[in-house]
């Protein structure tokens, strides 16, 4: 049986790692902090995107950031963030779903969402809502058919 271990548990292979775990920032970001001028020399390389030079300066000041931070300057910054720009939706956009292709699809789940509610016995009050990014296609050509 490994060192560390039960019968249990599982092996703690973690404890003879070869690589030590990352330092933790030396001081805990704060939305008020007053950030030094140094920041500001933080070298950025050239050719990059202005999105790309302020979270290489947040990181110098901050340490690591999230996963969800960085999606959501990367999503959501006023100036540079992927939605900010041009509409990503549609044929013409970056990405398509199946209710902006045809109608037939909103409209399918539309009446199997009827029937579920016909079995269920018609309760009322009976939400339906529809989750995920998009102009709400799918919702309408459900209600649609449904109604």
């Amino acid at each position: 049986m490994a060192v560390g271990a039960s019968a249990h548990r599982r092996p703690l292979f973690h404890l003879s790692r070869d690589l030590q775990r990352a330092a933790k920032p030396a001081a805990l970001a704060h939305p008020r902090r007053r950030v030094s001028a140094e920041i500001e020399l933080v070298p950025v390389p050239q050719n990059t995107n202005g999105l790309t030079a302020i979270l290489a300066r947040r990181i110098a000041a901050e340490g690591p950031i999230s996963v969800a931070d960085y999606m959501g300057a990367a999503l959501g910054h006023p100036v540079f963030g992927y939605y900010m720009g041009n509409d990503p939706f549609g044929v013409a956009g970056d990405f398509t779903t199946a209710p902006e292709i045809s109608q037939m699809f909103g409209e399918l789940v539309g009446l199997w969402c009827a029937e579920v509610w016909r079995l269920m016995g018609s309760p009322a009050p009976f939400n339906l809502i529809e989750l995920g990014p998009g102009r709400g296609t799918l919702m309408q050509d459900a209600l649609r058919a449904a109604r």
